[in-house]
């Protein structure tokens, strides 16, 4: 499956676009104090949004296409996958899942680097968030 750069990157910009005015308006629902920082940056973002819009559609070059591969295909499924099982498996069940599942697909096959970087990476995201900053990681229904 082939796409033009140029249609896939104005597509990743108005999406960003949507979710900036969206964050606009939930702020004005805040106090007068609280509100000022996130419409001050969704208004330079939508400002910066407008002006890399306007370099992609006003630039004479050819941008190229994207060639999707089947990979591309699987690594979508296995992320809906996840985002489907965090409410059953928990967080860092489902990256211990994810991650290798990710790896194996893109070619590595060495399974000592795979568990490593995969039980790191979760023990990074428990430290850093449960340990640090105490805040709670999604519960499951397995307890994880």
């Amino acid at each position: 499956m082939t796409i033009r750069f140029k249609i896939l990157e104005n597509c990743f910009l108005l999406a960003i676009t949507a979710v900036s005015v969206l964050f606009l308006y939930l702020a004005t629902g805040y106090g007068r104090i609280a509100r000022q920082l996130p419409i001050l940056v969704c208004c330079l973002t939508l400002a910066l949004l407008a002006v890399r819009l306007a370099q992609v559609n006003f630039a004479k070059q050819d941008t190229g296409e994207i060639t999707f591969r089947n990979r591309v295909f699987f690594l979508g499924l296995l992320t809906v996958l996840l985002l489907v099982l965090i409410p059953v498996t928990g967080l860092l069940l489902g990256s211990v899942l994810f991650l290798p599942a990710c790896m194996i697909s893109f070619g590595y096959k060495k399974p000592l680097p795979i568990a490593a970087i995969s039980l790191g990476y979760v023990a990074c995201i428990y430290l850093l968030f449960v340990q640090m900053f105490n805040m709670p990681l999604p519960e499951s229904l397995l307890g994880f």
